[in-house]
């Protein structure tokens, strides 16, 4: 494939399927495939999507640790961190959802 957009697309369908009917170590390892191909901030904020969908919050947290050590200059990581963070606060969620006490 040379388009990249499809390329991302495609591993993203087979994330979804495997979060949806399969197990969380396919996940991971669809996960870790598609990190070889493709770019890794894209990988992580769609595997984001995907958690926050299915309500697998714990998860969210370390990939947003990961995101922002790793790209502690995009301001939209950060704030997109901050976000889930205010909104797990304000959730019903908040009863299962135990933040970080830091944030790296």
């Amino acid at each position: 494939m040379t388009n990249e957009a499809d390329k991302l697309n495609l591993w993203i369908a087979f994330m979804n399927m495997e979060s949806q009917f399969g197990t969380q170590e396919t996940l991971e390892e669809c996960v870790k495939g598609a990190l070889e191909v493709n770019d890794r901030q894209k990988v992580y904020l769609q595997l984001i999507q995907i958690y926050r969908a299915s309500g697998k919050l714990d998860f969210v947290e370390e990939i947003f640790k990961k995101l922002c050590k790793k790209y502690h200059t995009v301001v939209n990581i950060w704030s997109s961190y901050i976000e889930f963070l205010f909104e797990m606060a304000e959730s019903d969620d908040a009863e299962n959802f135990t933040p970080a006490k830091t944030i790296l």
